[in-house]
């Protein structure tokens, strides 16, 4: 844990990323049992359309904030960060905290800012997003509620910080053969191909347990079809 210019009695991070389920259950090798859906939500909206984003194989990153400090922790509290991802994202943070529209952001209710660190070293793909430790913002979240899309962007535009691309809008069937086909990262300085993406319902919903209705389609589990180029 990082903190520029607070103790952690001022500033506290919010809670850690909630997990991201994939589209089927998987049985006890870890396969896919195709057509057993992992949550019902993805069966009733299976042709309704997401907003998707590039997924960065990365690891998890919070940064907190409020209107004069900023707290830097992993996925867990008790995670450990890569010393020179830590100064990295410490010197980005560090050079923002005086712009005059760190306030706008930050302002006087602290806001969690959900982000990935990657790059080379971290994780298979780490050396083809290239050579340095970046971060890079996927989500945020303000007391209880998760920003939308447009909000999140508005806060990397603010404070000048990369975000991941939002890929397009269609549904899980148009999405999967998206994936299929092997796009290349628009992240990665490298061509390689994109580890998956992550959607979201065009209207923020949540399921019947409060639970936020989100979904990762990763590569590895919807591979190519034989014959695709």
């Amino acid at each position: 844990m990082v903190t520029g210019l607070c103790t952690i009695d001022e500033l506290t991070v919010g809670s850690k990323y909630h997990k991201i389920h994939a589209l089927y259950k998987r049985d006890e090798k870890g396969r896919f049992t195709t057509g057993e859906f992992s949550k019902p939500e993805f069966d009733y909206l299976y042709h309704s359309d997401w907003r998707w984003t590039e997924k960065v194989d990365g690891i998890n990153i919070r940064v907190g904030l409020n209107n004069n400090s900023f707290e830097i922790r992993g996925k867990s509290d008790r995670a450990q960060l890569p010393l020179d991802l830590m100064t990295n994202i410490y010197n980005m943070f560090m050079a923002r905290l005086t712009s005059k529209h760190w306030v706008t952001v930050a302002g006087d209710v602290p806001i969690t800012l959900y982000g990935e660190g990657y790059g080379a070293g971290i994780q298979k793909a780490g050396v083809g997003y290239g050579p340095d430790k970046k971060f890079i913002l996927f989500d945020a979240r303000r007391n209880k509620r998760w920003l939308t899309r447009l909000e999140v962007e508005e806060i990397a535009g603010y404070l000048d910080i990369p975000i991941v691309p939002e890929v397009g809008l269609g549904s899980i069937a148009v999405i999967i053969d998206y994936v299929q086909h092997e796009p290349k990262s628009l992240v990665a300085q490298e061509s390689i191909i994109m580890e998956g993406v992550v959607g979201v319902p065009t209207v923020p919903l949540l399921n019947q347990w409060g639970e936020r209705v989100i979904i990762k389609i990763k590569g590895k589990d919807h591979p190519a079809k034989e014959g695709w180029s």
